[in-house]
């Protein structure tokens, strides 16, 4: 370190100074002086109530209580962390509970960062804070936490997992930029919104499943992810912009839902493996070149011969096939599946007679007047879940026939349910008393209701009741907390889809 350097060259001149008689009293000095130096530069504030210290065997430990400061960078100012001087020496940094948040640029650049323990309690990551850690090889996010910002962890390219809570609501601009090691990620249910070039250039990135909870993705945002087979749209998304899926050059499979109306330019430019689309009615825009062409250094601009569009009669799928000379396909009626199902407490069993001649089968229901896809499946039944008490769904059943959906919604069937667990009804906050109150309706054949709460990312029973409504403690103004009602029936509790069916309270 710089302070061993400056500490012996003191020493050396005291020893060159005094004569060899004051050599033992050099040294003295010199390991006190080393000693000093250590305990001075090592160690310090980090925030108003938060102290750090870099121990000899490379441990940065953050203590105490609060918010970490911001280490910014400006035009006219560059402030960075105390303990930047050392950031070669740091392996492992330890931040003890008590820490409300990690600041911008806290850690940047620090190469050789093996790993980092963020203790729940911690709500925010600033942006940049993680950057360039390129020895972090995996990290876990608590509950609690409720946005990965801006470049946060940024070209960590050893990185190869990360944990997501379901506190994560956003998924910030370049957020894992050039994290090329990185091979899956889990994108929690709660995120509605990823950034702009979020996962650009995660070239060891196979596969991905978007939440039907994201609405938004920023354009770039799978750019250069050239690994990615296949990639699942969720239903809500309403346009694919610019470059979105640019260069990924393994991408075999990509479903379109049909909640998405517009399709960015060069959005697939690049996808070479991309073989089959189809794009659905609801398209009303398709961007220049966003299939069909790729370029190969050393060589114009390539077209993919092989590409074939499946589309419908009149649509902007068949018009942009038409206008760039690719191959297409009307999306047929073949199948005339008829569907029966049996009702159950929050579900229904569906069954259809088999085709032979038919792949695999996909389950659709039409939710906000829209069709969406549920699940695909080999048999010839499937258990449709999380049905609301007294509700009646349209559900269509659909084949595919050599390698291609026959998306015929003309035959479905109406499913009423007349049993379900229960949700919440009503609610009334006391702002003076701080308890929330909330109830239920009666549910068939329940004998017993029980609330539970999510406290460290698990549910815990609160209260059993034989009422339909409830009335919490005294609680703390600006905390929340996920709730869910479940009902005893027929001696049995049911604890299905707890997460999908529970609510936020706010203490206020």
């Amino acid at each position: 370190m710089k302070k061993q350097i400056i500490c012996g060259l003191a020493a050396a001149v005291l020893t060159a100074s005094m004569g060899g008689t004051a050599l033992g009293n050099a040294v003295i000095m010199h390991s006190e002086i080393t000693a000093s130096a250590a305990t001075i530069a090592e160690q310090g504030t980090c925030g108003e109530k938060l102290t750090w210290k870099l121990d000899s065997e490379g441990t940065l430990t953050i203590s105490g209580s609060g918010n970490m400061d911001d280490y910014t960078v400006a035009s006219w100012e560059k402030v960075k962390a105390p303990w930047y001087p050392f950031k070669d020496d740091i392996k492992k940094v330890v931040i003890s509970k008590g820490t409300e948040s990690i600041g911008e640029r806290a850690f940047i650049n620090c190469n050789n960062i093996t790993s980092v323990t963020i203790p729940t309690g911690v709500k925010s990551i600033g942006i940049d804070a993680i950057r360039n850690c390129k020895s972090l090889t995996s990290i876990t996010i608590p509950y609690g936490v409720t946005a990965i910002s801006t470049r946060a962890f940024q070209n960590c390219s050893g990185l190869k997992s990360i944990t997501l809570p379901d506190s994560i609501t956003d998924i910030g601009t370049d957020a894992f930029f050039g994290c090329t090691n990185l091979t899956d990620i889990n994108i929690p249910d709660s995120v509605t919104s990823i950034g702009v070039h979020a996962f650009k250039n995660c070239t060891s990135l196979s596969g991905i499943t978007i939440p039907d909870s994201v609405t938004k993705i920023g354009g770039g945002a799978f750019d250069c992810c050239r690994n990615l087979i296949s990639a699942n749209i969720p239903d809500g998304i309403t346009a694919i912009n610019d470059c979105t899926f640019q260069d990924c050059r393994s991408l075999k499979s990509i479903t379109i839902p049909d909640s998405v109306k517009t399709i960015g330019s060069d959005a697939f430019y690049g996808c070479n493996s991309l073989l089959n689309v189809t794009i659905p009615a609801s398209v009303t825009s398709i961007g220049q070149k966003a299939f069909g062409y790729y370029y190969a250094i050393g060589f114009d601009e390539i077209k993919i011969k092989e590409l074939k569009i499946y589309c419908y009669p009149d649509s902007e799928g068949e018009k942009y096939a038409k206008k760039y000379n690719v191959q297409y396909e009307y999306i047929g009626n073949k199948n005339k599946t008829d569907i029966t199902f049996v009702p159950g407490a929050g579900y229904a069993e569906l069954s259809w007679k088999a085709d032979k001649n038919a792949e695999k089968y996909a389950i659709a229901v039409y939710q906000n007047d829209k069709w969406k896809l549920v699940e695909k499946t080999t048999d010839n039944s499937y258990t449709l879940r999380g049905l609301n008490f007294i509700s009646k769904y349209r559900v269509a059943v659909f084949a595919m026939y050599n390698g291609k959906w026959d998306m015929n919604f003309s035959n479905p069937v109406l499913v009423v349910i007349d049993e379900w667990q229960p949700s919440e009804t009503w609610s009334v906050y006391s702002p003076t008393t701080h308890q929330y109150s909330f109830g239920w309706e009666r549910i068939k054949n329940a004998t017993e209701y029980g609330i539970a709460v999510k406290i460290a990312n698990k549910w815990k029973v609160v209260e059993y009741t034989e009422k339909t409504s409830y009335t919490t403690p005294r609680l703390t103004p600006g905390d929340k907390y996920k709730v869910v009602i479940c009902a005893k029936i027929n001696g049995k509790w049911d604890t299905r889809d707890l997460d999908k069916r529970s609510f936020t309270i706010t203490i206020k």
